[in-house]
């Protein structure tokens, strides 16, 4: 599911058998836990409980497969609105051979090349990122992103939030790249506008050698933090506005 929420998780997981192992397969993105679409406590609950979550950016699918043997598709993600207030549409499945199709499907996520699964350092870089964020925010909601037709793969994923609010969270090279991904003057950007700043990188880690390889390595740390959209053919769009 890519939106969860703490309450209904800590309600699956109380509902349970203790020997019954639990993996989850989500989104991580900045955007979805600034906005409230998604609760970053219910990662931290669901690995607290020895449960295991795995991501990918592009899950937009409401899976739920209980023992292998019974299966719901359905449009509902695993929150309070999805589950019991909105008009959401599935099917459950029983189906001996169809379950077992899905569970391949599952699998088949689950050993992806973009799927991987959370780090610790991740979550808490976040919980930074968003006290700090939220300090700055005036508004009880943020705004939607306004659609933009050049790009309209993850516009609702752009968050309207300072960019100095979310730096604060870091230091080192990850801040001063953060930075300079800022200062490109749209919002897709390449990493030879980002490798502009070189010199200006240099001047800071004068020891450092191979600065456009430290520069791609803070961008591939951002996207698995879900601050950057790898969009292809060399683009980048910052999730940040």
């Amino acid at each position: 599911s890519p939106f969860i929420k703490e309450n209904i998780c800590q309600e699956l997981l109380l509902s349970k058998q203790s020997q019954a192992k639990f993996e989850l397969i989500t989104s991580f993105k900045f955007a979805h836990f600034c906005s409230g679409k998604s609760d970053l406590s219910a990662i931290d609950t669901i690995l607290s409980a020895n449960g295991k979550i795995k991501i990918n950016s592009r899950i937009h699918s409401n899976i739920y497969l209980f023992d292998d043997k019974k299966a719901i598709i359905s449009s509902a993600n695993l929150s309070e609105l999805g589950l019991f207030n909105n008009f959401e549409y599935g099917i459950f499945l029983d189906d001996k051979l169809m379950v077992s199709g899905v569970l391949e499907d599952f699998n088949i996520i689950a050993k992806h090349e973009e799927t991987r699964a959370v780090k610790k350092a991740e979550i808490e870089i976040i919980k930074k990122m968003l006290l700090s964020v939220q300090k700055n925010i005036t508004q009880k909601k943020l705004k939607l992103s306004k659609f933009e037709v050049d790009y309209i793969r993850e516009t609702f994923d752009v968050v309207d939030a300072q960019a100095d609010a979310i730096a604060s969270a870091f230091e080192g090279w990850q801040l001063e790249v953060f930075n300079c991904i800022n200062l490109t003057q749209q919002q897709v950007f390449t990493l030879e506008e980002v490798n502009l700043f070189e010199n200006h990188l240099k001047k800071i880690f004068p020891s450092q050698k191979n600065i456009p390889e430290k520069i791609e390595i803070q961008v591939k740390y951002f996207i698995d933090l879900g601050l950057i959209n790898f969009l292809g053919n060399g683009f980048y769009k910052k999730l940040w506005r």
